[in-house]
């Protein structure tokens, strides 16, 4: 079975449960990315999306190579506890499917 890509997505949603905490989400994503300057760091990328619909929803997507059962990262946990203080949070790790996947659930 061929993969598409040896990499999965880790998806962190907040909903903040004050707007004047706007400011301590982008400040979190400012330490973040520093951490992910980090030789050691395996993120390739990280993303942080505000809701058009929602003001007070985030969504932080950070990329990285897939590793043994998909294991949340490290980076992400850190940040997932760190923004628990701030709103109710979830925190998912998305692998992308083959087309055989694909055509098994058609």
């Amino acid at each position: 079975m061929k993969k598409i890509t040896n990499e999965v997505i880790e998806m962190i949603t907040v909903r903040l449960y004050s707007m004047g905490d706007t400011h301590a989400v982008q400040e979190i994503l400012e330490e973040m990315t520093e951490a992910f300057k980090d030789p050691v760091s395996s993120h390739r990328s990280i993303r942080l999306y505000k809701s058009e619909e929602v003001e007070n929803d985030w969504a932080i997507y950070l990329n990285h190579p897939a590793t043994e059962k998909n294991k949340k990262s490290d980076l992400a946990r850190r940040l997932v506890e760190t923004l628990r203080s701030f709103g109710l949070v979830n925190h998912t790790v998305w692998k992308p499917c083959d087309t055989q996947e694909i055509d098994a659930l058609l």
